[in-house]
């Protein structure tokens, strides 16, 4: 089994490796996960479910066309607010261009994704959220500006 995952992030690679390991009947027999660039069509700092959603879905289907791989593989980060309170949360989504699975598909169009999952969401300070909307800003770069990081990236 290979496995593309639509990314060149070392922390998304990393997660994804772990799971790998951590489950291997549900990841039997992998033989190589590449981590490769593809377009997510959402900005660099998703905002909203919606756009979060798209990014992991997008990747994960255009890294599944890239070929040469069992599964395509999207990760996507991005904050939303929900009753004047900010999150970060992270979606993945695996894609393989077969029938839907009964149950476990939350495909709105016609492509085929087999599982679409949430991680726990996190608050993060309004004050945070609000410059990311504002400035157009990521998380980071937001965090640094505000003095609550000294990584500037």
């Amino acid at each position: 089994m290979i496995i593309n995952v639509g990314s060149t992030n070392k922390v998304k690679i990393e997660a994804l490796e772990e799971v790998v390991r951590e489950y291997p009947d549900v990841f039997p027999d992998i033989k190589r996960i590449n981590a490769v660039k593809v377009s997510s069509e959402v900005p660099e700092q998703p905002f909203g479910l919606s756009q979060i959603v798209k990014g992991a879905k997008t990747r994960a289907e255009n890294s599944y066309k890239l070929g040469n791989c069992t599964y395509g593989i999207g990760i996507e980060s991005g904050i939303y607010e929900i009753y004047d309170t900010w999150f970060d949360t992270c979606v993945g989504a695996i894609f393989y261009g077969g029938p839907r699975s009964v149950g476990s598909s939350m495909s709105m169009d016609s492509r085929e994704f087999n599982l679409i999952g949430f991680s726990s969401a996190f608050p993060i300070p309004n004050k945070v959220g609000k410059l990311i909307q504002e400035k157009k800003l990521n998380l980071g770069q937001a965090l640094y500006e505000l003095g609550l990081t000294s990584n500037p990236h």
